[in-house]
């Protein structure tokens, strides 16, 4: 059995009281898992259905997210690096420039990329002898 320990003794004990509490939260925690698990097992044998067994734990609920929110920044990431072939946008730019034909997505993409700062601030200058 867990012997209380006074909540502030992390903060005002002296170092005998914080291993001691160290030892009783970790003890805690086993006694938490194992309990669940003991759950989780008793449901198992008595073929109970329950949507605890279907749905996985909030651990590995976190863990598919986080790969979730992985896969978006890496299709975001391919997205800006123009499908992996430059580096930056005004190198696509360029490209598509000297491209004879172009598709009606890369079209939108030049039109889209002429109103960018990036735009502005590369080709500033040069708009004027290029529209002209």
């Amino acid at each position: 059995m867990l012997q209380p320990t006074h909540p502030l003794a992390n903060y005002l004990g002296t170092p005998k009281d914080i291993e001691d509490l160290k030892q009783k939260m970790k003890i805690k925690k086993q006694l938490e898992k194992r309990t669940e698990q003991e759950y989780i097992n008793h449901l198992k044998r008595a073929q109970v259905h329950t949507p605890l067994l279907t749905m996985d734990l909030p651990e590995k609920q976190e863990e598919e997210e986080i790969q979730e929110f992985q896969i978006e920044v890496k299709k975001q990431v391919e997205e800006k690096s123009q499908n992996g072939i430059f580096q930056n946008k005004y190198e696509k730019y360029e490209y598509l420039l000297q491209k004879d034909n172009l598709t009606k997505d890369e079209q939108d993409w030049i039109k889209e990329y002429e109103n960018t700062d990036e735009y502005e601030q590369i080709y500033g200058e040069d708009k004027e002898v290029i529209d002209a």
